[in-house]
């Protein structure tokens, strides 16, 4: 348009078609704006510019050229479009444990996708990736194999391998069989059936925020069989026993098995206070949590029961594994898995042992946790969890609540660990109970542990 030099430039700026409306113009509207430009050209309606020569161009938009309307590959003329998917990779993917046999329930969130294309490898990460426009099936695909593609949110994986680790590759895809990037997954397999010395096992899904990986734990208080630690319902805790001596019978079971640590201890309590039907109330910080046998009555601790549906066994009260009663000696983990009598019935050794540096206040006496600080070693989060670590957590939370309270001794005395309450703590017994009152080398009646195995 008899412009030389650089162009466009501010003192040389694309001109418009026309400042007062016309065929194709807009009054007031600066149409040669690229902005504007680019408006013009997604939607049904004329746009126009104009070359460095000054030639003056016109065209019809479409509204079909919008970017989600674009498919990843398209092209126009000698242009490629890479457009994006409707749905985004997959969020949420997770994988907890089956109750009741050696499997995975694997989940994840509805991203608005068309489907789910699901691949694992045992052993080793996933190196499939599917090829868009392109369907597929279950089954093999080299190392890895695809067990599941279709709209759902959940799968069950079933069939795998005590102790082996399992890669997951999660993608979604659009209608026409684009593929989103992949989300992964890794989760070791746990069957807790069938360890040393018989009885029952449950399958404990690790937690970052206390640094534990999974791991199996005895469902009952540990049992003497013989001189051998059982986790059985019939006779009464193993009590009497040492802090020095549970680890030793815990060691005795295997290379891989030893007496409960306080991280194990806090990744069990953390789990079981996230899980609605452990509180009164059918949701997580509504009323309180069950404590079991605490009351006193009677004052000495109680066998278990192998049907967990006689979940108040002994205490003379009437429960089940789902109705909450303040003495219901069971709780649920998120996985489904039920334990038994870690809030009550005997306090319990763990691994942990702390001469000196313990959370304060460190008089003899018991403290709730709202009054507890950290000390020099012993912090109150290796306790109790705050909200800082466990968003559903509230920090006014205490033993109305059922969580428990805190017992630290007299500076300098004892400093090894027992959690749990016993059959007469009363309000003072809760799942997080701690009480760091005891020397390695004594034992009481109402002190028993507890077994972990598998990590």
């Amino acid at each position: 348009a008899g412009t030389t030099g650089t162009f466009p430039s501010s003192s040389a700026p694309l001109p418009r078609y026309s400042d007062s409306g016309g065929s194709t113009a807009t009054a007031g509207v600066d149409e040669a704006d690229l902005t504007y430009f680019t408006t013009q050209l997604k939607n049904n309606d004329i746009f126009e510019f104009w070359d460095s020569n000054g030639q003056r161009y016109t065209g019809s938009g479409d509204s079909d050229i919008d970017d989600f309307n674009v498919r990843k590959g398209t092209d126009f003329e000698n242009m490629a479009v890479y457009g994006t998917l409707t749905a985004a990779p997959p969020t949420g993917f997770q994988a907890s444990y089956n109750a009741s046999s050696s499997q995975f329930n694997l989940s994840w969130d509805n991203m608005g996708a068309s489907g789910y294309l699901l691949v694992f490898n045992k052993g080793a990460p996933v190196t499939f990736t599917p090829v868009d426009s392109s369907s597929y099936s279950n089954g093999s695909h080299g190392s890895d194999t695809i067990v599941f593609v279709g709209n759902s949110t959940t799968f069950v994986h079933a069939g795998l391998t005590d102790f082996s680790h399992y890669y997951y590759a999660l993608y979604s895809y659009d209608s026409n069989n684009y593929y989103s990037a992949a989300t992964k997954l890794r989760k070791k397999a746990l069957d807790c059936g069938g360890l040393p010395s018989g009885g029952s096992w449950v399958t404990v899904a690790g937690d970052i925020d206390y640094g534990t990986s999974d791991f199996c734990v005895m469902k009952y208080e540990a049992k003497d069989n013989s001189g051998n630690a059982q986790s059985s319902p019939s006779s009464t805790p193993w009590v009497g026993i040492s802090q020095q001596m549970a680890l030793s019978k815990c060691n005795a079971l295997g290379i891989s098995y030893h007496l409960i640590s306080n991280p194990q201890w806090m990744t069990l309590a953390a789990d079981i206070a996230n899980v609605a039907e452990n509180w009164s109330g059918a949701s997580v910080g509504s009323g309180s949590l069950n404590r079991g046998h605490t009351d006193g009555s009677p004052s000495s601790p109680l066998v278990a029961d192998s049907d967990d549906n006689n979940a108040c066994s002994g205490t003379g009260q009437t429960c089940d594994a789902s109705t909450w009663n303040l003495e219901r000696r069971t709780h649920r983990l998120n996985s489904g898995a039920v334990i038994w009598d870690l809030g009550g019935n005997v306090s319990e050794w763990t691994s942990y042992f702390e001469q000196g540096g313990k959370a304060t206040p460190a008089t003899n006496s018991w403290y709730e946790y709202t009054s507890v600080a950290d000390g020099i070693k012993t912090t109150k989060e290796m306790l109790v969890p705050t909200n800082a670590v466990k968003s559903y957590w509230n920090d006014s939370w205490n033993s109305t609540q059922g969580i428990g309270q805190y017992f630290a001794g007299m500076n300098g005395n004892g400093g090894a660990l027992t959690r749990g309450g016993t059959s007469n703590y009363g309000s003072q017994s809760g799942v997080f109970t701690a009480n760091l009152n005891s020397s390695p080398s004594s034992s009481t009646s109402l002190t028993g542990f507890r077994c972990v195995g598998g990590h």
